[in-house]
């Protein structure tokens, strides 16, 4: 399918062989623009990390089996980790920053910036 959806233009549709099909089919290109908008209203942020001297491995490590957190990288400088996070919506977020991130032993600090738009 093109990004624009062009294969579920009613023109298209409409020049199938079934009533039958043509409903089905209607719904499934419904099904699948609902399905579109709900992952693009996914929250994304990046959550600067400082961390407790000889912290910094064993915080990537468990930052890594977070689900949500796709990236995690430590740097030089401040602060200690960068780390991307896909969730569904701000409050998995809260959840993932408050009650993952922030419980790992060696977090000292973090830092959120949510992505305005991608």
């Amino acid at each position: 399918m093109t990004p624009d959806g062009a294969r579920c233009r009613a023109s298209n549709i409409d020049r199938l062989p079934d009533p039958a099909i043509i409903a089905r089919t209607r719904s499934l290109c419904n099904n699948i623009k609902q399905h579109q908008e709900e992952v693009s209203m996914a929250t994304k942020a990046y959550i600067l990390i400082k961390v407790k001297a000889g912290k910094t491995k064993d915080v990537i490590k468990s930052l890594k089996n977070i689900s949500g957190v796709e990236h995690a990288h430590p740097c030089f400088g401040q602060p200690d980790i960068f780390s991307f996070v896909n969730v569904a919506d701000e409050k998995a977020l809260s959840d993932v920053v408050i009650t993952k991130i922030h419980t790992i032993d060696g977090v000292e600090e973090t830092d959120t910036h949510i992505v305005a738009e991608t």
